[in-house]
Order: C-alpha cells, then sequence, then structure tokens
C-alpha cells in the first residue's frame, strides 16, 4: 500500500492478460475494486451501469467500483487486453475515464508498463509494494495522457469542424471522417459530442440542411440540381434528408420563403 500525496492510500491488487480462445463475452458483476482495461487486439463490448462502450485497438477504460457492468455482446474473435484492479481511497486523483492510445507512442510506453507491472507482480525478487509503485506509475501516465489529449481534442475539433464546413457537400460521412483523421468512428463521434454538444453525423447533418436551405432561398436551381450539388445520391434521398429535418419538402420551403421574402418587399 503506498499513501499519496493527498493523503489517500493506493493498493494494487491484481492484473493480468486475457486472451481467449472462443466467443466470449463479459461476465456480469459488480466489483469492490477499481479495474482498468487497456485493449491491445479485437472488440469487446461492454456497459457500466447501462453507459455502453465499444473497445477496440488502443482503448483504455476505468470501470468503477460498485457499479453493475457486463458484456453487451459476444466478441469473435475473442478480444486482446491486459486488466488491471485496484483500490484507492482518493479516486478524485484520477483524472480520466476513457481514453484512446491507438498507434501512439504513449500506448506503447503502457504496453511496456503493463508487462513490467506484470513481471513485477509475480516475481519473488521485488518487494510487496513495487506492484504499488508500478500502478500508480500507471495512474499517473494515463492521467498525464489525458490531460495531453484534452489539448489534442480541442485542435482535433476545430480542424475537423472546418473539413466538415470545407466538405460536407461531397456526401462526407461520420465514417469517412475518422477514417481522414485516424480514428474509431464511435470515439470520434463521442468526443464531437463532448466538445460541441452536437453529435459529428449531427453537426454533417446542420452543415448540408443550411447550404440547402440558402440554395433553396437564394438560387433558381431546382431541388434536383441542388441534390447533385450537395452530394445526395438522388432527389428523392434529398427530398427525404430535408422533410426529416424541417418537416416539410424542399419545394414547400423554397415557395414559402419566396412567399415571405415578396411579403417583406
Amino acid at each position: 500500500m503506498l499513501t499519496l500525496e493527498n493523503g489517500g492510500q493506493l493498493s494494487y491488487l491484481s492484473a493480468g492478460i486475457f486472451k481467449g480462445q472462443k466467443p466470449w463475452i463479459h461476465q456480469r458483476r459488480v466489483l469492490d475494486s477499481w479495474e482498468i482495461i487497456f485493449m491491445l487486439d479485437g472488440e469487446a463490448a461492454l456497459s457500466e451501469e447501462g453507459q455502453l462502450y465499444l473497445l477496440k485497438k488502443g482503448d483504455i477504460l476505468l470501470l468503477e467500483p460498485g457499479l453493475v457492468h457486463e458484456g453487451t455482446r459476444v466478441s469473435w474473435p475473442p478480444p486482446v487486453f491486459y486488466w488491471m484492479h485496484f483500490s484507492i481511497s482518493a479516486p478524485q486523483s484520477i483524472r480520466f475515464k476513457q481514453l484512446n492510445l491507438a498507434e501512439t507512442v504513449q500506448a506503447d510506453n503502457l504496453t511496456f508498463y503493463f508487462s513490467q507491472l506484470l513481471h513485477t507482480a509475480n516475481s519473488p525478487h521485488y518487494t510487496a509494494a513495487s506492484p504499488d509503485a508500478l500502478t500508480l506509475l500507471i495512474l499517473e501516465y494515463l492521467n498525464v495522457c489525458a490531460r495531453t489529449r484534452i489539448d489534442r481534442s480541442d485542435r482535433l475539433i476545430s480542424e475537423i469542424t472546418e473539413y466538415v464546413r470545407t466538405n460536407a457537400l461531397t456526401g462526407l460521412t461520420v465514417e469517412a471522417v475518422a477514417a481522414r483523421y485516424g480514428y474509431n468512428p464511435d470515439y470520434l463521434s463521442a468526443l464531437f459530442r463532448d466538445k460541441t454538444s452536437m453529435g459529428l453525423k449531427e453537426y454533417i447533418a446542420r452543415v448540408r440542411l443550411n447550404e440547402a436551405k440558402s440554395l433553396l432561398v437564394s438560387s433558381s436551381y431546382s431541388v434536383k440540381e441542388i441534390a447533385a450539388q450537395l452530394g445526395f445520391s438522388s432527389s428523392q434521398h434529398f427530398i427525404s434528408f430535408f422533410k426529416y429535418h424541417e418537416g416539410i419538402s424542399p419545394l414547400k420551403y423554397k415557395n414559402r420563403s419566396s412567399s415571405t421574402h415578396h411579403n417583406i418587399r
């Protein structure tokens, strides 16, 4: 057990690496300890008190004690991940919940730290406090990663916002944006929502919708021509999209707007 600077106490409990050999789903359970899952390969679908998580390579998830967590679907091929259980009396010192470090130096470093932890915890040549120290190292490293990601994520969201504004008329999708920036679509969309209070799919739709309204009001293009300019596969697809968001057809919107402008004059 280690005493932290804030007076709290930290203890390593157990750790390992999971490598399944058959279809796998995380069991339903409530733990009395904290757990970190660090994904090395595959996928794992989990929930914690109803909050869903789809973990992929490079993802880190912190599971809290006293909460129900369980698998939500079977994984095949089975995932490969490091896991670590620990106790801490000052959880406010933990400043991350979920991180993605896929294809980064940080992921390589974390892999090394976990391998060292397993070696230390299972070797008779180290003191009992050594696993505690490595557990603290891992937690502090993840805190640093979280702070770094916050700074980077602000810049990333700014870049994505500009990219969507510039390219939304090409039939842009969440998957295409995620692929361009090298992120998992679900993770990137969740990050975008966290930073802007709007999902990435919703933002792409809003940009296209605003451009559609502008063209309907200020141009003489037909609905078919506007659909083509906005990157829709057909005019019917565009009409369905517009009616879903505005409640009326593009043509009715155009006529209503023209009438309104006429009355103003």
